[in-house]
């Protein structure tokens, strides 16, 4: 069970890399208005980097309560 928390952590970080791949191949960004990508997807990385941030934090978070307490609850 605790290898699913590693793989769900990763996909998001392979998700988050591939998004900014894209970003990076497009005009918008090569032409050097950076400002516009950054103003039209602003909420998208936002969103995206919370929930790796509250994933991570809940991953521990778990893996620390069952290490720790030998119990084995989960939310």
């Amino acid at each position: 069970m605790n290898y699913c928390f590693s793989i769900q952590d990763m996909c998001i970080l392979f998700a988050v890399i591939v998004v900014f791949l894209l970003f990076f191949n497009t005009y918008i960004f090569q032409a050097g208005l950076v400002n516009i990508l950054i103003l039209k997807f602003r909420a998208t990385i936002l969103f995206v980097l919370v929930y790796l941030g509250l994933s991570i934090g809940l991953h521990i978070w778990g893996l620390v309560s069952v290490f720790l307490n030998n119990q084995f609850c989960f939310i």
